[in-house]
């Protein structure tokens, strides 16, 4: 991964999703490189319910 001079990155959307998923790809070959999945606690995923979610730090 670290011999990447570019990558690609493409969030999985969603409509009602309260947590962030993305794919890292090699920008050079397509490959699929890694997963990056945001993990929050939880009163912040409950809060996620009733804020606009771009009110709130990532």
């Amino acid at each position: 991964m670290l011999n990447c001079r570019s990558y690609a990155v493409k969030e999985h959307v969603g409509m009602f999703k309260l947590t962030d998923k993305y794919d890292i790809f090699d920008g050079d070959t397509g490959a699929q490189v890694g997963v990056a999945v945001e993990e929050i606690p939880v009163w912040k995923m409950l809060l996620r319910l009733v804020v606009n979610k771009q009110l709130l730090p990532t």
